[in-house]
């Protein structure tokens, strides 16, 4: 039977056969084993696997390479189906629900060419049938129908049972029937004979259509006829006189059809005639697919309308989705609108938050401090990081991985750079105020001027918003990076993983981030400055070193009086800033706030009064009978307003 569920057993003589085989094959250094899914000859592939010290549990079982299918002549006498099928009509015939060779050789070859993709250079012992590895010597040699006929013979078993054979394989250029399929230049050495007895060959002159761009690079000097444009053989004064302009060009760009069209060309031509290629690197587009994976068609509609997409998104968020994505280095990409509207919402949305939020305080002037603040030590040190990761990745024309870091950044720039500096926009301390918002202008105008390749609009607009020097973002020189201690980057990314552990366990414990603890315990030991964002970030009153802690950090989550007190306080500014936002005031407007709230809170606030008016931006706090229902506040009944 040829259906793979039968249950036949290798025989006593089979079992010696595949001990025989294992003796031939110990010297072989096998280093896998493919078997076909009948139940023989798995048996075979364990016996020789065990005698060759290999682990039965890697032997891989792969359909493509069963017993040939004999359809309704399963289980009967095997003679009676060689009668009915002749060999030189078994690539055409096909019993009734079984496989004709034409089906064999097609997975088979496509058995043996997935080996070749996957492991190339690896000895592999493939236990199979007699009709798979008939076709798998067809396969190895191109063989078309007639050569493969011809290979079998008159015989109805191309292989002794159990007889190991070494098959070398290479792969050859071929048809869908695995059959050697060669072109040029190989139809150039055939020649024909007319009924005539005349020998015909072809004519070698005879040039495609692609012969035109291939000879781009000196046609459009009108190389040889004039040498004034294109010298392909520079002397000393070349640079001077420019006459080796655009030759050989520093990259070209185009799609992936183009491997067979306009690069071969130009590579070819330019090696026949001037010994070196015409260009040096080559930027290869893959191709946009729908989302679902299939080609996009206009007829389907299976894709969204572009100039629609850039009308609602932007043509910044397209470009930067597609110049990120594998189909600027030759891999197919499939297109989502959902990834559009993220890059707007995560990264560009984000940006513009932070420029709007540095305009709210600018000073008004460009002026230049070098801050110690170890905040903004960290964040040049991350542009420089920055610059250095995309200049080497465009230098090295691997475009999306130029792109992808600039959304780390942004990340690292909102979440942490301008969140844990906002206070000090705002500060008093006019020198800190002064070096954050010099820091943030600076960073953001040399952040412009990288993101100018793959977001130019978004870059020119930040470069006009926050004054750059030259008339547009695209006039500036590229920024040259410079040494950067990456010491900073890898303390302040400790410093942010021992944040993330503690807000982890506040969260646990169900206390809020504005209810400050009183300790923090962690591993490792921080400069001081450090151990003040730490500090700020996870509102505790004190770090300290423990290096005893098994888990990474140690919450104290006791809350004193005190501390209740102090949560409260910090609880009733985050409602303030609620209120002051829903009525849309600005941080330049000076409110009067409105309390109607117990003898206990208000004393509360009375105490605080100071604080609550610097970090909200008050001029006044009044208590008073308000209208409406009072809402919990923690423990306490609450009712606010604000009045100009």
């Amino acid at each position: 039977s040829s259906l793979v569920e039968n249950p036949h057993h290798l025989t006593e003589l089979g079992k010696k056969q595949a001990q025989e085989a294992a003796k031939w094959l110990s010297d072989k250094k096998i280093d896998m084993i493919f078997v076909s899914p009948f139940v023989r000859t798995r048996e075979t592939a364990e016996i020789i696997a065990l005698r060759l010290g290999i682990d039965i549990s890697k032997i891989v079982v792969d359909e493509r390479i069963h017993e040939i299918n004999a359809g309704v002549w399963n289980g009967k006498n095997f003679k009676d189906y060689v009668l009915n099928f002749k060999q030189a009509d078994r690539f055409d015939v096909t019993p009734e629900g079984g496989e004709n060779y034409a089906d064999i050789k097609k997975r088979v070859g496509d058995f043996i060419y997935d080996l070749e993709n996957k492991f190339e250079g690896k000895n592999i012992l493939i236990v199979s049938h007699d009709t798979p590895l008939f076709m798998l010597e067809a396969v190895s040699h191109g063989f078309n129908r007639k050569q493969t006929i011809a290979l079998r013979g008159s015989s109805d078993h191309f292989i002794q049972n159990g007889l190991p054979r070494q098959l070398d394989f290479y792969p050859l250029p071929h048809n869908e029937e695995y059959e050697l399929d060669l072109h040029r230049p190989f139809i150039d050495d055939i020649e024909l004979v007319s009924e005539k007895g005349n020998k015909l060959k072809r004519i070698p002159e005879v040039f495609d259509c692609w012969f035109e761009s291939g000879s781009m690079p000196f046609g459009e000097a009108h190389y040889p006829f004039s040498k004034q444009d294109f010298n392909p053989k520079p002397g000393p004064f070349s640079k001077i006189l420019g006459k080796t302009k655009g030759f050989p060009a520093d990259f070209i760009a185009e799609g992936l059809d183009q491997t067979r069209g306009w690069f071969y060309s130009m590579i070819v031509i330019g090696v026949a005639l001037f010994g070196k290629s015409p260009f040096k690197n080559v930027v290869v587009n893959g191709l946009v697919l729908a989302e679902d994976g299939s080609k996009m068609s206009k007829s389907k509609k299976n894709y969204p309308d572009l100039m629609l997409v850039i009308n609602r998104y932007g043509s910044d968020a397209l470009r930067y989705v597609l110049m990120s994505s594998p189909a600027v280095h030759a891999e197919d990409f499939q297109f989502s609108e959902k990834a559009v509207d993220d890059v707007v919402k995560k990264h560009i949305g984000r940006l513009n938050n932070i420029v709007s939020f540095y305009e709210m305080y600018e000073l008004g002037n460009s002026l230049e401090l070098k801050s110690t603040n170890q905040l903004d030590i960290w964040i040049r040190t991350r542009l420089i990081q920055l610059n250095k990761e995309i200049s080497d990745n465009l230098d090295c024309y691997k475009i999306d991985k130029a792109a992808r870091p600039i959304a780390d950044f942004i990340d690292d720039l909102s979440t942490w750079y301008i969140r844990r500096s906002r206070d000090r926009f705002k500060s008093e301390n006019e020198m800190d105020k002064i070096a954050a918002l010099s820091t943030t202008r600076s960073v953001l105008i040399d952040f412009a001027k990288m993101i100018a390749p793959f977001m130019p609009f978004l870059a020119e607009d930040i470069y006009k918003r926050l004054k750059g020097p030259l008339e547009s973002v695209h006039l500036e020189s590229w920024p040259k990076y410079t040494k950067f201690d990456q010491k900073i980057i890898d303390s302040m990314a400790e410093v942010r993983k021992i944040c993330s552990l503690a807000l982890e366990a506040r969260t646990k414990a169900k206390i809020i981030v504005r209810q400050p603890l009183s300790k923090l315990s962690v591993k490792g030991k921080f400069p001081e400055p450090l151990i003040e964002l730490i500090k700020d970030e996870v509102n505790v009153k004190e770090v300290v070193s423990d290096d005893s802690i098994v888990e990474g950090v140690y919450l104290d989550t006791e809350i004193s009086p005190a501390l209740k007190e102090e949560g409260t306080i910090r609880e009733m500014v985050r409602s303030i800033q609620d209120l002051r936002k829903s009525r849309k005031f600005t941080i330049q407007d000076r409110l009067t706030l409105i309390v109607d709230t117990d003898r206990s809170l208000a004393e509360l606030i009375n105490k605080n009064k100071d604080y609550l008016m610097n970090a909200t931006l008050l001029k006044d706090i009044r208590f008073s009978t308000l209208e409406g229902e009072a809402l919990p506040f923690g423990e306490y009944l609450l009712k606010l307003d604000i009045e100009k």
